[in-house]
């Protein structure tokens, strides 16, 4: 007996990126990713023309908006380190808008590439050694999947933190 699927449903860069170089007739729907287009998954959002189809609901533009949101809610912030999987292209995106905003807001920010929990829990506690520091967190599978990682970190170490991607629900299971 065969399976076959009629519609494939994914999610983040990531599995975009593979299951797009694997699966050529099926149609695939992708959901949370980020700048669909500039990730070269399609060539046109609104008319696509290939099994690729969805919506995006991350810009690298956030990158600003969440150091701006970071430095509303904690003023006293400095440094702001951006954890982030650094050979993701979207995180790099996200990353230099956050970078360019910065001086505008008197911050400095920090890439904090991460690719594990051990990475995670040596960047934030090293990061967190100097006062008046905070960081956002950059959607990625990495930073999902130690999402109880790093809040626990963050609460311990007395971070404040932008961490719209944490705050997704948890799916069962």
């Amino acid at each position: 007996m065969s399976l076959t699927s009629d519609v494939l449903v994914i999610n983040t860069n990531l599995v975009t990126a593979v299951v797009q170089a694997e699966v050529r007739t099926i149609p695939i729907v992708f959901i949370s990713v980020g700048d669909p287009v500039g990730a070269g998954f399609v060539s046109d959002e609104a008319r696509p023309t290939s099994n690729l189809t969805g919506f995006a609901n991350w810009r690298p533009s956030l990158g600003e908006k969440w150091l701006e949101l970071l430095k509303e809610i904690a003023p006293q912030v400095e440094r702001v380190g951006i954890l982030m999987h650094p050979e993701e292209p979207i995180n790099a995106q996200f990353f230099k808008f956050a970078e360019a905003a910065a001086p505008t807001l008197k911050v400095k920010t920090v890439a904090l590439g991460v690719h594990d929990a051990d990475e995670i829990k040596r960047a934030l506690t090293a990061f967190a050694a100097e006062r008046n520091s905070g960081f956002i967190v950059i959607p990625h599978a990495v930073t999902l999947i130690n999402r109880d990682l790093i809040v626990a970190l963050a609460t311990r170490l007395r971070l404040p933190r932008s961490i719209r991607s944490l705050f997704m629900p948890k799916r069962a299971g």
